[in-house]
C-alpha cells in the first residue's frame, strides 16, 4: 500500500511541478486570457505532462499500472475541481485539467503497463 500511495504522490508531483515550470517559463498565469498559440502549446504540454505523470506513477508502483494511473487521474481532477470551486472567477486551466490532462494520467499508466507486458514476452 505504501508503494501505491508513493507512486500516486510522485506522479502528482511530476504533473504539478511540470505545470508550474511551464507557467514560469511562459511567464503567464492561469488567470490570464490565453492567446490561441499559448492555448495550443499549453494543451500539448498538459497532455504530455499528464501522460508522463501516469507513466511515472505506474513505474514507481511496478504493478497494476493502469489502476494507479486512474487513481492519479482522480487525484488530479479532484484537486482541479477544488481549485475551480474556490476560484473567484472561471478559469480555463481547471477545466482543461479536469477533462483533458487528468484522463491522460490513466493513459500514461496503461502505456506503462503495456510496456511491462511486452518486456515479459
Amino acid at each position: 500500500m505504501g508503494r501505491s500511495i508513493g507512486g500516486v504522490v510522485v506522479g502528482y508531483l511530476v504533473f504539478a511541478l511540470s505545470a508550474y515550470a511551464f507557467l514560469l517559463v511562459s511567464q503567464r498565469t492561469p488567470e490570464a486570457n490565453p492567446t490561441p498559440i499559448f492555448m495550443t502549446v499549453n494543451i500539448m504540454y498538459g497532455i504530455a505532462a499528464g501522460t508522463l505523470a501516469g507513466w511515472v506513477a505506474g513505474r514507481v508502483v511496478g504493478r497494476t499500472e493502469t489502476t494507479h494511473g486512474i487513481l492519479l487521474a482522480a487525484v488530479i481532477a479532484i484537486v482541479a475541481l477544488g481549485s475551480y470551486l474556490f476560484a473567484a472567477s472561471f478559469r480555463w486551466s481547471e477545466m482543461l485539467t479536469m477533462f483533458v490532462y487528468a484522463p491522460m494520467a490513466a493513459v500514461g499508466g496503461a502505456w506503462r503497463e503495456s510496456q511491462r507486458g511486452r518486456m515479459r514476452s
